[in-house]
Formats: structure tokens, sequence, C-alpha cells
């Protein structure tokens, strides 16, 4: 298994010109791949994506007095983004409730155990290679 713990996958803002509102938008992703070792493929991936919004008037408002709010999304199998400027255009998985996405999180580790890896566990050879087949290498190669 390679685990790929809560991390950014994007950051970025919105801004309409007419109204002077920004939706500045920043997410965690908490994936698990389960790979094969013998064919080194990974056979299935799981992602949770917790999304924060700070909406706010950029000309009258500090973004202290932003509208949070969070957008909660499991069982998430890609990310379509726009090809010029990179932003999110569509998440394809489910879009659920706090209370689901926790559940959904807390079975998604349930009884695994992480094993951290270090740049001292990359060999040369990983540094051209896909990133999660690398991470799935230096795994096996610490077993």
């Amino acid at each position: 298994m390679v685990y790929c713990d809560y991390y950014y996958i994007y950051g970025f803002s919105t801004y309409n010109d007419e109204t002077g509102i920004i939706d500045r938008v920043t997410d965690n992703m908490s994936r698990m791949d389960i790979w094969d070792f013998e064919t080194m493929t990974c056979t299935t991936s799981n992602a949770n994506i917790q999304m924060l919004h700070a909406v706010y008037n950029y000309v009258e408002d500090e973004y202290a007095d932003a509208d949070f709010s969070y957008e909660y999304y499991v069982n998430v199998s890609d990310i379509i983004r726009d090809e010029t400027s990179g932003d999110v255009k569509e998440i394809i998985g489910d879009r659920v409730t706090r209370e689901v996405y926790e559940a959904s999180e807390e079975a998604l580790w349930n009884g695994e155990q992480i094993t951290q890896l270090s740049v001292n566990d990359f060999d040369k050879i990983y540094y051209d290679d896909n990133l999660s087949e690398a991470l799935a290498k230096c795994y096996m190669k610490r077993k």
C-alpha cells in the first residue's frame, strides 16, 4: 500500500470583476492506493477531499471578514482541471456531509499501519519514474 496522507492538491482564487467577490479555495486530500507488488501496478485508489472556501468582497472587506465554508467529497476518482489555468472544473466523486466525510476518513485508515519513507530510501532510478510507483518500490525495499 502507498499512503498519501493529507496534502494540498491545489489552492486558487476566483474573482468576479462585477461584484468584487473573491473565492479563495484551499483543500486537503487523503488518499490510499493499494498496489500489486508483483506487477508494480496500482489496483485501487480511494481518495477523500475537504475543501475550504473563503468568500469575501475584495474591494470593501478584509480577508478576516470572509465567509468560510467547507465542501466534502468521498470516493474521488478524478479531478478535471482547466487545461489553460489549471483550476479545478469538476471533482468526480460523491459530495457529502461532514459526518459522512469523517466516517469515510475513519474507515479509510482504520487498522492501517503507516510506514514513513525518507529521502534516503530513494535510489537515483526512482527520480525518473512515476512518483506513486517510486513510493511503492521504496516501500518494498524497506520490507
